[in-house]
């Protein structure tokens, strides 16, 4: 009967082999064998728990036998059980110094863990045992893989695949290599059969998704999405895809259901809340993405975090928003959170009492609202800023974390720089720069060169603006241009995969025509779209090479204030002040030398003194169908706890003395760039 088992796990047919196993199990549950081909079984079936119970019956039963320490360990490993899976490995080599797998799945152990120096150790072991084994070298490939040796693994594994074409895990590997190299037709074929042998595991299907989903295969991911949500059926990554999917396909109500199961998950997952939302306003389905929020607070009346982001969809709209603060308070009259908001809606109307009295109302019970205490700190900015110094000065003096420390001081120089103490105000700047800066905070600005995308394709059109211009302000204003999608979607999480995002693994220059098959899997024709950039340098230029690219710069002096006061849209750590001034002058460079025809660079502070004079440039210089309306820039002028998102443009004049040290370098780079001295 054993043989028999074996031969049906051989072939797949989990039914057979469980119902053999069970049965050579109940004639003898003292037979080791019986019990470790009853986990054999199990496993196949996909009962990851059962087969653990039968293989450390099977265990108990003959604890000197290698191979059911080796089944016990690879259970572990695929379960994600790294410290039960080396107790297993050490048992069975203990056992049988000689024995391959333990030696092959200890490798897999180092390799899952990223310890490079550890996994060649293994291999060399395994290659004492059987240096040609198809297994030894699939983890070599695997080594080689880790080691980012592309092409190598690929070889590697290829070989081993040709000598095992059934074996699950040298497919997967293979797959997962050529996934990683950018073969994507080769890479879904493997990662097929390697599920076919093994389509409970789901790293393998998630690869498989991505395969497809990078080939532009939008029809056939919500069935393997379905496959992953038939194990987990809560899993937000597979319901937000799902939806994601679904509402690119037009299947609108599909889309809405997966996105409802996803929102409708407690605890609340307010990141996967925030996407839903966000993904539903950039497709012009405000009105669902309010029914799907006004939905879940008919469940959730008591839930703060919902009434918050319901107030959110209604940002800009005044009247909207006062109206859904009236529920709120109707729901939750008692609520800080509710006060708070309501006080800064009473901010933004120029209630200013009303809004002191509500923030007042949360410090005198929350102390440490630092959410509070900022509202209170911009309305004393406002009518008296030596009174907001002061304030500043005592929540400093009081602040107990390093964050709080950090906000205060930001407090003190905003007032510092309000009642014209810009020196102190530029020590404080560059304080907090040094202390919280990174020299590598900053994606690299790339030299070489890269393949063109075909010619006869439509223009790409490109806007960029560096940390510290008023690049949101011209986004706020193109937004505004009926049946125009200015893409945003490298700033947030999940960034767009063709390889123009700022953070490359390898650096490589990546081919023009990869940012085509990513807009075709969007279905948004390209004549239709802006794609606004983290970032620009030449590879991007020479992949598109018929591109027109927009730039919003300004004074690299007043880009590097405003860039370390204010930050920017694009999501990368706070950069040292050196680093900034090194990478300023590496980007903006190359934007001199690009011929006019094909640029066109925007002053922010023509942003400020002629926003229609800008949006007919704009108009003329994209060939757009109407000119971008300025109405509602002072929206995007707001940033982070509503300061402002730069200072004026010339500030920098200000703070010469106290950035003498780095205004001077980037002096050369304004004047060619036409700025005054």
């Amino acid at each position: 009967m054993q043989q028999e088992i074996l031969e049906a796990i051989g072939r797949k047919d989990a039914e057979t082999a469980l119902r053999l196993a069970r049965d050579a199990v109940a004639a003898n549950p003292e037979d080791a064998e019986a019990q470790h081909a009853l986990g054999l079984s199990l496993q196949l079936s996909g009962d990851h728990a059962a087969a653990a119970e039968a293989f450390d019956r099977a265990i108990a039963l003959a604890p000197h036998t290698s191979r059911y320490h080796v089944a016990r360990a690879a259970l572990a490993l695929g379960q994600r059980d790294a410290e039960r899976a080396d107790s297993e490995i050490r048992a069975a080599l203990a056992a049988d110094p000689n024995q391959l797998n333990a030696y092959v799945l200890a490798a897999h152990l180092a390799i899952s863990r990223g310890d490079a120096d550890d996994a060649e150790r293994q291999l060399k072991l395994a290659q004492r045992v059987a240096p040609d084994h198809p297994v030894v070298i699939a983890i070599e490939g695997n080594l080689a893989q880790l080691r980012g040796e592309h092409e190598k693994a690929i070889k590697l594994l290829s070989s081993a695949a040709e000598r095992m074409p059934e074996e699950p895990l040298v497919l997967a590997s293979l797959g997962l290599a050529y996934l990683d190299a950018g073969h994507l037709a080769f890479a879904e074929q493997s990662l097929r059969r390697a599920l076919d042998g093994q389509p409970n595991a789901l790293r393998l299907r998630w690869a498989l998704v991505e395969a497809k989903r990078r080939q532009g295969h939008l029809q056939d991911l919500p069935a393997e999405l379905e496959r992953i949500l038939a194990q987990q059926p809560d899993d937000p990554r597979a319901l937000a895809l799902l939806g994601d999917c679904r509402l690119r396909m037009g299947e609108v109500d599909a889309a809405l259901a997966a996105y409802r199961q996803l929102i409708g998950q407690r605890p609340l997952r307010e990141v996967a809340l925030d996407g839903v939302m966000r993904t539903l306003s950039q497709s012009g389905l405000h009105a669902q993405a309010v029914l799907l929020m006004d939905e879940q607070l008919e469940r959730n009346s008591d839930a703060d975090a919902l009434w918050q982001r319901r107030v959110m969809l209604v940002q800009g709209d005044l009247e909207a928003a006062g109206s859904v603060l009236d529920r709120w308070q109707a729901a939750l009259p008692d609520s800080l959170g509710q006060i708070l908001v309501r006080a800064e809606y009473d901010e933004a109307c120029g209630r200013a009492e009303a809004a002191e009295a509500g923030v007042d109302k949360v410090l005198a019970a929350q102390p440490g609202s630092s959410n509070a205490a900022g509202i209170k700190f911009r309305l004393l900015l406002r009518r008296d800023p030596q009174a907001a110094l002061q304030m500043a000065e005592q929540f400093h003096a009081r602040a107990g974390s390093p964050q709080a420390k950090r906000l205060t001081r930001t407090w003190q120089g905003f007032a510092l720089d309000r009642v014209e103490r810009h020196d102190e105000a530029g020590a404080i700047w560059l304080e907090l720069a040094e202390s919280a800066g990174q020299a590598q905070a900053l994606p690299p600005i790339r030299t070489q060169r890269a393949e063109p995308a075909p010619s006869g394709k439509p223009q790409a059109r490109l806007l960029w603006g560096p940390p510290g211009s008023r690049v949101a302000e011209l986004v706020g204003m193109l937004r505004g241009v009926p049946d125009l999608h200015v893409l945003d979607d490298r700033f947030g999480p999940g960034p767009r995969q063709d390889g123009f995002g700022p953070w490359l693994a390898d650096g490589r220059a990546t081919p023009g025509a990869r940012w085509y098959a990513e807009l075709e899997m969007r279905e948004i024709p390209p004549a239709q779209i802006i794609d606004w950039l983290p970032h620009w340098d030449i590879s991007i230029d020479t992949a598109l090479p018929e591109s027109r690219l927009c730039a919003v710069l300004a004074d690299p002096r007043d880009l590097l204030l405003n860039a370390l006061v204010f930050g920017g849209p694009q999501p990368w750590p706070q950069p040292t002040p050196e680093a900034l001034v090194d990478w300023l002058q590496a980007a903006l460079g190359p934007l001199v030398d690009l011929p006019e025809s094909r640029r066109l660079i925007v002053d922010s502070a023509q942003l400020v003194d002629g926003p229609d004079s800008v949006a007919q440039r704009v108009e003329r210089f994209f060939d757009l169908q109407q000119t971008p309306p300025s109405e509602g820039i002072e929206t995007s002028r707001r940033g982070v706890s509503d300061f402002p998102a730069c200072f004026p443009p010339g500030h920098w004049r200000r703070y010469a003395k106290a950035f003498d040290q780095h205004f001077a370098p980037l002096a050369p780079l304004a004047e060619r760039l036409g700025f005054e001295a």
